[in-house]
């Protein structure tokens, strides 16, 4: 498993937490873009464009809530 920071588990955690990012787009998103982080900072247009995802998976990474990432794994 990779070890990640603070910062790259709540990112991981915001995308798991989304709605329509199942366990199949989290990993394509992993690996497409290396880390969480990257999934998460990366354009509607590259994220449409990566395996599994459609446009409205695509939008809900867009429009992610970052804190709820943190909020997670705060409790």
């Amino acid at each position: 498993m990779t070890e990640w920071d603070d910062a790259e588990r709540a990112a991981y955690l915001t995308l798991a937490l989304l709605p329509g990012i199942g366990s199949q787009r989290l990993r394509a998103l992993l690996t497409h873009f290396g880390s969480p982080g990257g999934a998460l900072t990366a354009p509607f247009e590259l994220l449409r464009a990566t395996p599994c995802m459609n446009g409205a998976a695509a939008r809900a990474v867009t429009n992610a809530d970052r804190r709820s990432g943190r909020r997670a794994l705060a409790a």
